[in-house]
């Protein structure tokens, strides 16, 4: 058994996601539905346990859940299946990323590229969101926080991170 990556809905408590790298097919997405007493594998998608071990449930929808990779996943049936997000416009190599729990469509998304804003993002592989750098005229510089995660579910601060926006 690898790295693991966990994440609690915060939509329903008694949901938790796992995502896990192990050998010999072993890993992947997993759920529980009794706060981590039993558990279910539900895909056996692996690809991105192993350097990136974010998975991110949605703040309103227990069964939608957001999977860190170079291609980031989304489901929206609790990991039974899982589609590519549309990411045309942005660089990939994505590690982190928050959901507005007052607007799920909203959120940032953090990469090995920056940080980019999405106000259209959508679990269906079809749909296609646009992932612009955070705005035309600031951006946020990724380094002064390299191992904070967006949280789902919250409001974000970063205390003592230094986090701050800079006109380009």
């Amino acid at each position: 058994m690898g790295r693991i990556g966990l994440a609690v809905s915060p939509a329903d408590p008694n949901v938790v996601y796992a995502t896990i790298e192990a050998a010999n097919g072993k890993g992947g997405v997993f759920r529980s539905t009794d706060k981590g007493a039993t558990w279910e594998r539900r895909n056996e998608f692996n690809e991105g346990a192993m350097y990136y071990g974010q998975i991110i449930a949605d703040p309103k929808n227990a069964d939608r859940i957001y999977v860190m990779s170079v291609y980031m996943r989304a489901s929206d049936d609790g990991g039974k299946t899982l589609h590519k997000i549309n990411e045309a416009n942005h660089h990939g190599d994505n590690h982190a990323l928050w959901i507005d729990p007052d607007n799920t469509k909203h959120t940032l998304l953090g990469s090995d590229g920056g940080v980019y804003e999405s106000f259209d993002v959508s679990p269906h592989g079809n749909s296609r969101p646009t992932f612009p750098r955070f705005s035309s005229t600031t951006s946020l510089s990724t380094t002064r926080f390299p191992s904070t995660t967006f949280a789902a579910g919250r409001k974000t601060t970063i205390p003592g991170a230094g986090l701050r926006a800079r006109k380009v």
